[in-house]
């Protein structure tokens, strides 16, 4: 069973126990205004505990905690154990919410857990006001088809800050939906 928690913005520093190790084998590209595969291998390492760059614990929060601010982080639980974090940012625009992160523990994948932790995040989203959901994904073909299935496709124009940012990320956006509440009796 899958457990979804509200963790406080202090807790951020739980990432370091998500091991996001994998090895690609397909990435995206847009390329004319198109999404694009392609074969590629490589590997994805853990993340670094030392702060020696943009995939390190230290740096990942650093950058994160600002958009926090506003905004919520979750925390995946399987029995008992981390198995991922998500994390959402209410206002990129007056209308749009940003999913800032959603990593699941290697361990954890293709459990549902990602989908879980999405559908929370959505529901965030939506209980904002916000009318779109934004997120710029990690290019790789599992993030891309991830966010892919769960209904996002790739914008026009990139949110500027976030595109020079992340200009190798596939920026997908998708309209939000309310959520109908149905009361019997």
């Amino acid at each position: 069973m899958i457990i979804i928690k509200e963790l406080p913005i202090t807790e951020i520093s739980q990432l370091a126990l998500i091991d996001r190790a994998e090895t690609v084998q397909t990435v995206y590209h847009i390329v004319n205004k198109k999404l694009v595969k392609k074969n590629e291998e490589f590997v994805i390492p853990s993340w670094s505990l030392e702060d020696n760059g943009s995939h390190s614990v230290p740096a990942k929060i650093r950058g994160m905690e600002p958009d926090l601010k506003n905004g919520t982080l979750l925390g995946a639980y399987v029995n008992g154990t981390l198995a991922g974090l998500g994390s959402i940012r209410y206002q990129l625009t007056a209308d749009t919410a940003q999913l800032l992160s959603l990593h699941v523990s290697k361990p954890f994948r293709r459990l549902g857990v990602a989908s879980a932790l999405h559908n929370e995040l959505e529901r965030l989203a939506i209980e904002s006001k916000a009318k779109f959901f934004y997120v710029s994904a990690c290019p790789t073909g599992s993030a891309v088809g991830f966010y892919l299935s769960k209904g996002f496709q790739p914008v026009e124009s990139p949110h500027p800050q976030l595109f020079a940012e992340e200009p190798d990320d596939i920026h997908m956006i998708k309209t939000l939906k309310k959520q109908v509440v149905y009361s019997v009796g």
